[in-house]
Formats: C-alpha cells, structure tokens, sequence
C-alpha cells in the first residue's frame, strides 16, 4: 500500500507538482508539497512518514539537488524533459496526452522499483497507471483545480464544465469494472468533486451520499490502513443532506485524527477538522486547537493562520491577530509570481484585516502601516499581470479573465 508521498519542487514548477498531487490525493494517497527553498529553511528532513520521497528536478540548480540527495538519499528524483514543451496544465490536444501518460509511466515505473512490497506494488502501480490515463484523457487536475479557484456565481460555466469531465471520467472508470480498493477510493473521491459542483450550480447530488459511503466501506474491508477513506468519510458526511450521515461527521474526524496522530502529512486533514469544527459543531475553542496543530506540522500552511489571525480579532488581541496575520500573508506573498487565483484571495481577507487593525482598531492604529499595507496592495494589483502560476495551470488564454478578476482585490 501507497500511504503518503512528499513532494519537492521548485515553486516556479507548479505544473508538475500539481499533476502529482492532484493525482494522489483523487487515489486516496496523501501528500505534503514543499518547494527545496522551505526544506532549507525550516530544516525539513522528515522522510520516515512517507512511502516515498519525489524531488522534482525541473528548474532547480545542481547545488540544490545535491543537497536534498543527502537529505533525502531514496528519494526519486523527477526530471521534466518529456513534457518540457507543454506550456500549462491545461491537457489540450492529443499529443500533449500521449506525452503526460509517457511521463506517468515512466516514473510510476520508477516509484515500482523503490517500493518494498512487490506484490502489493505491482497491483497499486497498475491502478495507477490505469486510473492516470482516465485522470489525463478528461484533464481532470486542471479542472479540479479550477473548480476550487473559480466559484463565484458568475463562473458557473467553469463548474459546469468541470462537471461534466468529472462524470465523463467516472462513467469510464465505472465501466473498466475493477474492484481493487484504489479504484473504488477514486469513484468515491470523483463522486464527491460532481457533487462539490453540484452545491455551486444548486443542482441535486449526481452521486448519493449513500453510494460514496458504500465504496468507502468496501475500500476499508479490502485494506483497513487506508486512512483516507476515513478523512473523505467525515467530508461526504459533513455536506450531506442527511442528518443520519451528518451526526457520524465528527466521529469519522476522531477516527481519522487518531489514526494520522503524530505523521506531517497530517496537517490537511486536520485542516478540515478545524474546519468542521468551527462551521458545524460552531466550536471555535477547539477549532483553533486543530488549525495550530495542523500549522505546526506545516509552517507555509496559511490558511489556518488566516483563521487563528482573526479569531484573535475577534477577542481584540491585536497584537498577536497583527502578527500572525502579517505571517500569513508573508507566505502568500513568498509565492511571488506563481499565485493562483485562490491565494489572491485570501490574501484579500488578511488585507482586510490588518487595513481594519492599523486603520480602525482601538489603541492600535498605525498610519504609517496602513500606508505600506495599501502600498503593498496596489503593487500587488499592478504586478499581477506578470504572474506566471496562472499560466503554468490554466494556460495564456485563460490568464487574461482571471487577472481581470485579481485586479479587483
């Protein structure tokens, strides 16, 4: 079995890092992405979590791989040079497909031979591979990535086209007719991406919860350490319309937080946990308790810094929502010209937040800061056009509506 898989890259690589990851986390394999940059900082050296280590080469210098070599010595290390022609994310053409299943296969390849367990390997590589081809005939991780960034209502098409890819890969897995516990994991995660979209476009669940919940049940008696079926156990049952399944919710969440105790991958389920908590049982003690336990196992995860930030606001403890709001936004901000539209915004809520603390906060206004504050802003706004994220994901012709869209911040 596949647990988890780091990922290190460098940040002007996203294209890649998003084909990996996106492809994992649809399987059921966690991941933890981190570019070599923050491995040097933070002295990130942990490899005893992962099944493997992936360190992808693409636009890092020799000094930078030879350091994470002594770092990491078994990981796999990822060249680019068959998809070094292809400019985004966004599968176009069918040559372009061929190249990316060419690219999969090889270093899935790769990954076969560094795992321990032949047999097991042999059956897991195999899903992959099949379960990849599907995952690059429908495009699936640009339009995930789409449907998460763009969900204003006036971006409805996005969502529906995304849709419709998601069934179309669904049907096609479906119909391959194979019960091996990844590729009922993946109906399951497909199930729930319809049915995300379905929320925005107000349209009925194109998969029951009731469905989901029985392949996640059938994944679990074929490998019971598959703990992610546990994590997307808790999500179905927390968007459910069923209060039957929405009462499991936080014992799916108990579960999953038990049995991911203590591992750095970790950090985005408990990512969702805090979520829950704060959203559906509206604790916000505890809450807050999951968002910094899911921070310290990752250091550049800033949504949950967003939340502590204003969740000190909230108790007008200004001095520590100023400090760790500024660290949030210092970590979008690292990201420098390969932001998505999703990093826009939340730096827009982190913006809004310090302009309300240096400009309107009582005993704590700060001219000079909310002058650099909205300085920084409008550089931001003007800087935007040279972003060069949105093309590696969406591609140039679509970079044009989407900076449409920053420009307003």
């Amino acid at each position: 079995m596949i647990e988890a898989i780091k990922i290190i890259y460098d940040q002007s690589n996203i294209k890649e890092m998003y084909f990996w990851s996106e492809l994992l986390n649809l399987t059921g394999i966690f991941t933890y992405e981190i570019t070599q940059k923050q491995v040097r900082s933070f002295k990130n050296r942990n490899s005893l979590d992962y099944s493997a280590i992936f360190i992808l080469t693409t636009n890092m210098n020799q000094e930078d791989i030879k350091y994470l070599q002594k770092i990491y010595p078994e990981a796999i290390l990822i060249d680019g040079e068959i998809i070094k022609n292809i400019k985004s994310l966004n599968i176009k053409t069918e040559e372009e497909k061929e190249l990316w299943k060419k690219y999969l296969n090889k270093w899935l390849n790769n990954l076969k031979e560094k795992l321990f367990d032949p047999v097991a390997t042999e059956t897991s590589i195999n899903a992959l591979k099949n379960i990849g081809n599907i995952y690059i005939k429908y495009n699936i991780a640009f339009h995930r990535i789409s449907s998460i960034n763009f969900t204003d209502y006036q971006e409805l098409d996005i969502q529906k086209t995304a849709q419709d890819y998601f069934v179309k890969a669904y049907i096609d897995l479906i119909n391959q007719k194979q019960e091996g516990y990844i590729y009922l994991y993946t109906l399951a995660h497909l199930g729930r991406y319809m049915n995300d979209t379905c929320v925005l476009l107000n349209h009925n669940q194109l998969i029951k919860d009731e469905k989901i919940m029985n392949f996640l049940n059938s994944v679990l008696k074929q490998e019971p350490g598959y703990f992610s079926a546990y994590l997307l156990k808790a999500i179905t049952s927390e968007n459910s319309m069923s209060h039957l399944y929405q009462r499991e919710a936080i014992g799916y969440y108990y579960m999953m937080e038990r049995m991911l105790e203590g591992r750095e991958y970790a950090y985005k389920p408990l990512y969702y946990y805090a979520r829950y908590l704060k959203k559906q049982e509206q604790n916000e003690e505890s809450a807050l308790e999951y968002y910094d336990k899911a921070q310290r196992l990752n250091l550049t995860e800033y949504k949950s810094l967003c939340y502590i930030g204003k969740y000190f606001m909230k108790k007008k403890k200004y001095g520590q929502a100023e400090v760790i709001l500024e660290e949030a936004k210092k970590i979008i901000l690292s990201k420098e010209k390969y932001m998505l539209p999703l990093d826009y915004e939340y730096y827009k809520a982190i913006y809004l937040g310090l302009e309300f603390l240096y400009g309107s906060a009582e005993s704590f206004c700060n001219l000079d800061k909310y002058e650099d504050l909205d300085k920084e802003k409008k550089e931001l706004q003007k800087n935007c056009s040279y972003n060069k994220g949105c093309n590696e994901i969406f591609g140039k012709e679509e970079k044009k509506k989407i900076l449409e869209r920053i420009r307003y911040l």
